[in-house]
């Protein structure tokens, strides 16, 4: 076995995670694929293409490979194609909101066809509308596949707890001065977690949440 590697091309990352994993159940209901196709891939070194290339790429970075493909196109390009594979919003309905057929998003995906400005500022709006709705779903995901994470980015049980509780103390730090300030202001901050005017903050609570009530497998 070559070498374990965080990150690269998608044919890179693919021979990497079938070397770590094997077959995945995980793998295999994020990408929407079914067994033939995920064996053909696993052991015959089968490149796939379309819709299961791109949801490839995107359970590889949720897992916590760096994808050359998403790190390479535009900012708004690479949301979109986040929403797609995260399913919240179809291929159909994408292209119907952006006045293309639906495999164009292949196309710019892989920088095919060279993208106009009008057309990279819809994608912005697109991205910009599902701004929250994404954050919360890679904080699942992120969650759901924690143990691949730490497998790929190569930390221990002991090191994500010690930099947890890194995190964890300037967070107190950050909540002791909260507390301190005006109620008005205190308010502010709890409805900005719990409502989801702030993206980020939201997902934040989420995984903090799910921290907190995870019960002991008996």
């Amino acid at each position: 076995m070559n070498k374990n590697i965080t990150g690269g091309d998608a044919r890179a990352c693919l021979k990497d995670f079938f070397e770590r994993f094997g077959k995945s159940e995980e793998f295999m209901e994020f990408v929407q694929v079914k067994e033939t196709a995920e064996r053909d891939w696993r052991n015959k070194g089968i490149m796939p293409s379309g819709t299961h290339l791109i949801r490839i790429c995107c359970f590889f970075e949720a897992i916590g490979y760096k994808m050359d493909e998403l790190q390479a196109l535009p900012e708004e390009l690479a949301a979109v194609v986040r929403c797609v594979s995260y399913g919240i919003i179809t291929m159909e309905d994408m292209g119907k909101d952006l006045g293309m057929h639906p495999a164009r998003l292949y196309d710019y995906f892989n920088q095919r066809n060279q993208m106009r400005l009008e057309r990279l500022s819809a994608f912005g709006a697109m991205a910009k509308r599902f701004e929250t709705q994404l954050a919360v779903k890679r904080a699942e995901c992120a969650e759901k596949y924690v143990a691949m994470r730490a497998s790929i980015i190569g930390q221990s049980s002991d090191e994500l707890v010690s930099k947890f509780r890194d995190v964890c103390t300037a967070l107190r730090e950050l909540g002791e001065q909260l507390l301190a300030a005006p109620r008005p202001v205190r308010f502010e901050m709890r409805n900005r977690m719990c409502v989801g005017a702030d993206p980020e903050l939201q997902a934040t609570w989420k995984v903090l949440n799910a921290l907190l009530n995870e019960r002991k497998e008996v």
